[in-house]
């Protein structure tokens, strides 16, 4: 254990997918409400969109695991998922823009979204000797649940301080962003390929 909380890129990693986990939990929590919020629908509706949203997270989860495993770039696959997710969330937010457009954005923040995480635990074992990659597999883990709950946490206090919800999406693309930011420092060395099946 302590080997591990000694290595830069544990750290890096914890850190990465704190800051990363702070908005992807929170937007996941909160999509329906924020949803609803942006259309003006109904309940039903609301689930619909984001229903919507999740199945292109269902897609791009697979597609970006069988990508990033087929090059070796299992780092920059999980950076470019985050930043892309950023980017695509903080568009979102722009003024004056159609629900169908921002439903677009939301639904191209989700591809960019879901596609970090099957890149990202592959980057411990890649990175880390075996013994130290156990412990710090679970110390990561730690992390990113300890953001799934700051994160939901954070969001309901920002609404009730009256946030509206483009404020709401801006700080969890703020999220993503310092998440790439950080896991873009971890060092790793490139793997080979791995042959299509």
């Amino acid at each position: 254990v302590l080997q591990a909380l000694k290595m830069r890129n544990v750290w890096l990693l914890a850190l990465g997918i704190f800051a990363t986990n702070t908005g992807g939990y929170a937007l996941g929590f909160w999509l329906p409400t924020t949803v609803k919020g942006l259309s003006g629908g109904s309940d039903q509706s609301a689930l619909v969109y984001s229903g919507l949203f999740y199945s292109c997270g269902l897609l791009s989860t697979i597609v970006s695991g069988r990508a990033s495993d087929h090059t070796g770039h299992h780092k920059w696959h999980s950076v470019a998922g985050m930043a892309g997710a950023a980017v695509l969330l903080a568009i979102s937010t722009i003024p004056g823009q159609s629900f169908g457009v921002v439903m677009m954005w939301l639904c191209l923040t989700a591809l960019a979204a879901y596609s970090w995480p099957p890149p990202f635990w592959a980057l411990p074992t890649i990175s880390l000797t075996s013994t130290v990659a156990a412990v710090a597999i679970g110390f990561i883990n730690i992390f990113a649940n300890l953001a799934g709950y700051l994160g939901n946490h954070l969001i309901g206090w920002m609404r009730g301080q009256g946030a509206t919800d483009r404020a709401c999406l801006v700080f969890l693309a703020s999220c993503y962003l310092v998440g790439a930011i950080i896991v873009s420092q971890v060092q790793t060395k490139k793997q080979s390929s791995v042959p299509a099946v």
